[in-house]
């Protein structure tokens, strides 16, 4: 991949996935509000309070992570220095998203929208690896980035 055509991928996938991240952070903040102020709700989606508590702090958790990757995506398609950071970030990203999704589809089984989500952050990730290690070698290389 070219470094131009890296650094353009990296701002836009950072972009979009502190959009994303930004959503995913209120998600779990509703969701916890949820579990903790009111418990018809709680009830009404069939499920305990427990479980809607570790999964808003699953999704807060990983709404900052993502917070963090976009930014320093940001930061990476203008300065190769925080690529190194935004690679590693981007895997464990990806990790985390792969295995709260498949929680979710062995509980809910899978249906459209967790393979729909699972591709979409699937993609983000691995363009935001290639990108970034694309980035981060010519920064090493003492090329411009």
């Amino acid at each position: 991949m070219k470094l131009s055509t890296a650094q353009k991928i990296m701002k836009i996938v950072g972009i979009l996935t502190v959009i994303g991240a930004l959503v995913v952070v209120g998600l779990g903040a509703l969701i916890l509000y949820g579990a903790k102020g009111d418990p018809e709700i709680a009830n009404s989606v069939n499920t305990d309070a427990g479980t809607l508590t570790f999964s808003g702090i699953a999704l807060i958790v990983l709404g900052l992570i993502d917070v963090v990757t976009g930014i320093l995506a940001i930061l990476s398609s203008k300065n190769g220095k925080y690529a190194k950071t935004t690679f590693i970030l981007a895997i464990v990203s990806a990790v985390y998203s792969v295995a709260n999704n498949l929680i979710n589809a062995a509980k809910q089984g899978f249906n459209t929208s967790n393979v729909i989500s699972l591709m979409v952050e699937l993609v983000f990730a691995v363009l935001l690896v290639v990108a970034a290690n694309t980035v981060k070698v010519a920064y090493e290389e003492g090329r411009e980035a």
